[in-house]
């Protein structure tokens, strides 16, 4: 009976021994990235490819289990990591996609190990991918806790993915040329919007209201046009831009500034259709007649100028529209054919 019970004592005593024990690795806001005075896109989004997402690694030993943790959710760690990495530095127009496929603890001395797919936007709803980044790095063997350690050593591994994808943005013959489409499908999967949460009919002003699906409930109605457009009746104190509407449980996107047109959603996207049937650019109207200063005269003739530009450009986009459905670009507010 003694024997027993010392059995069962003992076998109790490993047991909870043997309990999960855990470190947090903290990922803080980065500092400032030197060796660059300017980058090749104005924003960094993160996205979580990971098959499993539940920590960033486990070490197992005859006494313990200790499981690795983040800080925080990865896109919102790192997003706010390579912000303010970039904060100080001048950017051109676009932006930077980072599709983490694996982030781990590679265990002991070895650090971490993470494998990450880069991305660029390319006008139009296009996203190109640009690299495939691969990195590891090792823990300091030099002062600082254990935490600290593995906390600098996550800090040096983001940055290195940072400088790699910038290297590889500006490489001449890079592969960022090749649209890839699965970026976009993952991308968009990621906004309210696409969960169609508001059944209300209203207005949304801007891409980020869509996004966000944050509607304006004024008073507005749709109506079928003969061209197999839309036209959009709202109330004339209400001058708002408009960017997209609901009527009835519909959704329609305001195309060329010109044409209301449905949306119809796939799964984690929306797409539309440009008629065959719809008119040419509307031209510009002419000038009022009030007398202007010669400097108002200069701004207006400018003004002009760039308006008819303008629709020159939207009257070739038209044309080789017409009779094709396009997915929209919710990062951007572009488009991209359905049928790449």
């Amino acid at each position: 009976m003694y024997r027993i019970l010392f059995f069962l004592f003992t076998l109790s005593a490993f047991a909870s021994l043997a309990q999960d024990k855990k470190l947090v690795i903290h990922l803080p806001p980065g500092e400032p990235l030197e060796g660059f005075d300017s980058i090749p896109f104005d924003s960094i989004t993160v996205l979580d490819g990971r098959f499993d997402r539940a920590d960033i690694g486990a070490e197992e030993t005859s006494r313990e289990r200790l499981v690795y943790l983040l800080d925080g959710p990865l896109p919102e760690r790192a997003e706010l990591f390579y912000q303010s990495a970039i904060a100080g530095l001048r950017r051109n127009r676009g932006r930077l996609v980072l599709v983490f496929r694996q982030l781990q603890q590679v265990g002991g001395p070895l650090g971490f190990f993470t494998r990450v797919d880069a991305y660029v936007s390319q006008g139009f709803g296009r996203y190109g991918k640009v690299a495939t980044i691969s990195r590891r790095d090792a823990l300091s063997f030099m002062g600082n806790s254990e935490e600290k350690k593995w906390d600098k050593a996550l800090r040096k591994l983001m940055t290195e993915v940072l400088t790699s994808a910038i290297d590889s943005c500006r490489t001449p013959g890079s592969p960022g040329d090749v649209p890839d489409p699965d970026i976009f499908h993952y991308w968009e999967q990621t906004y309210a919007i696409t969960r169609l949460a508001n059944r209300v009919d209203g207005i949304y002003h801007t891409l980020p209201d869509f996004r966000n699906d944050r509607i304006d409930t004024v008073d507005c109605s749709m109506s079928a046009a003969p061209d197999s457009s839309y036209i959009l009746f709202r109330p004339q104190t209400d001058t708002k831009p408009v960017w997209a509407v609901r009527y009835h449980d519909t959704l329609y996107y305001r195309y060329l500034e010109q044409y209301w047109l449905p949306l119809t959603q796939d799964g984690g996207r929306f797409s539309f259709y440009v008629p065959t049937g719809l008119p040419d650019i509307a031209p510009q109207p002419p000038a009022a007649g009030t007398p202007l200063t010669p400097e108002e005269g200069l701004d207006a003739l400018h003004a002009a100028h760039l308006e008819q530009g303008r629709r020159k450009i939207y009257s070739r986009l038209l044309a080789q529209m017409k009779g094709h459905a396009y997915y929209l670009d919710l990062d951007a507010g572009g488009w991209r054919p359905k049928d790449d």
